[in-house]
């Protein structure tokens, strides 16, 4: 009777101490699984949050192209200002020459009317005329009459002198103003040309901006993906996160019942061997008073009472 009652209350025991292990070995296994999913997410969140980083890095880079084009472009534009501005003042010049040219085409096209009712002569051959009879009438002995008659001559020939001098004069300056004129035509021809060379630049500048604009567009798109994504996968993480450290107390808790429950088994079966050895002994005892060879003693009977003894 009293060994089939130790067997229930072993089988009591081995039956609660699985019911713990069981308990213990749930958490346990769910810790594991939720260590194990912090890690694989921690991986993938760690390789947005490079993406991320690698979509700033272009945008960057991006951005420092742009300012360098901008620039470029800032200056290509303040120089053709500067070189708008020079031909605007040549074509002034120039609308200011031809003017000026038209006056005097006015001037040398009278003169050339009245040359051409009278025979022509250069200017320079009536200047050396006049200095001939000049000198003629200082060195030579004239008659009153004689020099009077060469001091009108020479006066109507000074007056021919002159509008000699004027057409020659006219001529002179309508060929510079001609020549001006053709020179600053070809400046601002070249201006021109500058401006249009200049304007090509600019517009392949601003044509690089738009594209790299674009480009950033698209980065900043794919940057957003990658954020939006690390962020979603960081709060996934901490939510596991906040789970396992609310299952710890739990693990705590499972692993001192499953001690509990060990140092419960281990001081009945200790109780156990106890009682089993105080029988024995007592059982020497009687056999021992008893005497004969009926009761004679076996090994185990004296180490029982020796154990008990000790």
């Amino acid at each position: 009777m009293q060994e089939q009652q130790q067997a229930a209350a072993n089988s009591q025991e081995t039956n609660s101490s699985s019911d713990t292990k069981k308990s213990f070995g749930d958490v346990k296994a769910q810790i594991q699984d939720i260590k194990n999913k912090l890690n694989a997410i921690n991986t993938e969140k760690e390789q947005w949050f490079a993406k991320r980083n690698d979509f700033s890095q272009q945008i960057k880079a991006e951005i420092g192209k742009i300012k360098e084009s901008a620039k470029s472009r800032d200056t290509l534009t303040s120089s053709v200002q500067e070189v708008k501005k020079r031909r605007d003042e040549l074509n002034k010049q120039i609308a200011e020459k031809i003017k000026e040219a038209k006056t005097m085409q006015g001037s040398v096209q009278k003169a050339t009317e009245q040359k051409e009712s009278k025979p022509y002569v250069n200017a320079e051959e009536l200047r050396r005329q006049i200095a001939g009879m000049e000198k003629k009438i200082e060195t030579e002995g004239l008659t009153f009459e004689k020099e009077k008659e060469m001091m009108k001559k020479i006066k109507a020939i000074k007056k021919q002198y002159e509008e000699a001098k004027k057409v020659s004069e006219s001529w002179g300056k309508s060929r510079e103003l001609s020549k001006e004129i053709s020179t600053l035509k070809r400046e601002a021809n070249e201006k021109h040309q500058a401006i249009q060379q200049t304007a090509r630049e600019s517009q392949k500048q601003h044509e690089t901006l738009v594209t790299e604009s674009r480009k950033i567009d698209e980065l900043r798109k794919g940057e957003k993906e990658a954020h939006e994504k690390f962020m979603e996968l960081k709060s996934q993480f901490s939510e596991l996160n906040s789970q396992l450290k609310a299952l710890l107390p739990e693990m705590k808790e499972a692993h001192e019942a499953r001690e509990a429950e060990w140092q419960k088994k281990h001081k009945y079966a200790e109780d156990q061997n106890k009682k089993t050895l105080a029988e024995r002994a007592h059982s020497v005892e009687q056999k021992l008073k008893a005497g004969g060879k009926k009761n004679k003693l076996t090994m185990e009977d004296l180490l029982a009472f020796q154990g008990m003894k000790e």
